[in-house]
């Protein structure tokens, strides 16, 4: 989803495609920061689908559920349908800002290193994007954590701007990047994956890495 969306906000916006490359490759070219809007306009679909996924699983992990139905049905009852997307405003700045970090690092970093063959240049770039992505999500993502981690019945749900003023004065700013080291060396390999498949998809549809 979040590939798909990327490429046809990029079409939307007008961003040229990459042209083909080779081990011969041109060097830096000026970066194009429609890349990261793109990236940032898929936040809000994003957040749709991820906002109940992690409530779920953080949910399970809490309660030692077992079962994912038994989880959906238990939220819901306690919280209805707006249960099941608390979070929700702070997943979507979340994914907001992972976006915008996370395609336009790897595009940045593609255009910087565009001189090295695309077997090399896009699982590091995928890399950097991976990171830089969690870098500037992360504090937003130990907000939704706490928030999601508690109860969904309405009235009961403790505000985001509390959550953080409560993180601020028990933990400091390092409280919001609680985990980084962890999360940064899963972005790498995960990242670096994901953009190689991507972009091997891309050549074999449209016969150009681009």
């Amino acid at each position: 989803l979040s590939f798909t969306s990327y490429a046809q906000f990029r079409l939307l916006l007008g961003v040229p495609p990459r042209p083909a490359q080779s081990s011969a490759s041109p060097p830096f070219q000026q970066f194009d920061a429609r890349c990261a809007v793109a990236g940032a306009l898929i936040g809000p679909l994003a957040a749709i689908i991820t906002t109940p996924m992690d409530l779920v699983k953080i949910q399970m992990q809490q309660a030692n559920q077992p079962r994912t139905l038994a989880a959906v049905r238990a939220l819901f009852a306690t919280g209805g349908l707006a249960g099941l997307y608390v979070g929700g405003p702070v997943n979507v700045l979340r994914e907001v800002v992972f976006g915008a970090g996370y395609f336009g690092a790897y595009e940045f970093t593609r255009e910087k290193i565009g001189a090295l063959p695309p077997a090399a240049s896009i699982p590091i770039a995928g890399a950097v994007g991976g990171v830089v992505g969690w870098l500037v999500m992360l504090p937003l993502d130990t907000i939704k954590t706490v928030q999601q981690s508690g109860s969904v019945r309405p009235g009961e749900v403790p505000r985001a701007v509390d959550i953080a003023a409560r993180i601020w004065a028990a933990h400091g700013a390092r409280g919001f990047w609680r985990g980084a080291s962890a999360a940064f060396l899963r972005a790498i390999f995960v990242s670096a994956t994901r953009f190689s498949a991507y972009e091997w998809v891309k050549i074999r549809i449209s016969g150009q890495s681009g």
